[in-house]
Order: structure tokens, then sequence, then C-alpha cells
């Protein structure tokens, strides 16, 4: 379900960007948006977790990476210092970001 409402979130930030024309290419708006959102859900992790309070599910951390947010993740994980000891979960935000900015550049 919290996977489900993030892939919808990150879909609606998207075209959000590309109908706002945050971005002169709709790729990368495609980028933006869900990197926003994935930026402030792992922000809000790390908030979480130090309050004490029921944290955001690593699956929907990945499932916001894979869906365009890799570039918020990467830059959350760096600011908040936040998953930066989680090894498998940085090499797989760093192979999505390589992804997604080889998409981008394909298709500008």
């Amino acid at each position: 379900m919290v996977c489900a409402s993030i892939v919808l979130l990150n879909l609606g930030a998207a075209l959000a960007a590309i109908h706002w024309r945050l971005a002169p290419n709709a790729a990368i708006a495609a980028l933006v948006g869900p990197s926003v959102v994935t930026y402030f859900l792992m922000g809000w992790d790390k908030l979480c977790a130090y309050a004490g309070r029921t944290r955001v599910p690593e699956t929907a951390l990945i499932t916001a990476t894979l869906a365009g947010g890799a570039i918020g993740f990467m830059l959350s994980a760096l600011f908040h210092r936040h998953k930066l000891r989680n090894a498998k979960l940085m090499l797989l935000g760093l192979a999505a970001l390589i992804a997604q900015s080889a998409l981008a550049a394909v298709l500008h």
C-alpha cells in the first residue's frame, strides 16, 4: 500500500513538473518531480528515526528511488547523512542514478 502510494505520488510529481515546465525537456522534468518527493521522503525517514517514530519502510524508499527519484535519494543521503551505512541501498541508489542520468541524456 505504501509503495503504491509512493509510485502514484512520484508519477503525479513528474506530471506536475512536465506541466509547469520546470525543466526544458520532458525527460529531465520527469526526474525532477520524483527526485523532490524522494528527497523529502528520505528526510522524513531521518526525522522519524531521531524522534523514535514509525519509519518509512525501506521498500518505499527503494520504490521511490527506482521510480525516478535517484537524484533526490543520493542528495538526501549525503545531505542528511542517512542510509550511508547501508551498502546495498547506496549501491542501488548509485546504479539508479547512473541509469536515470543516462536515460535523460539519451532522451534529451
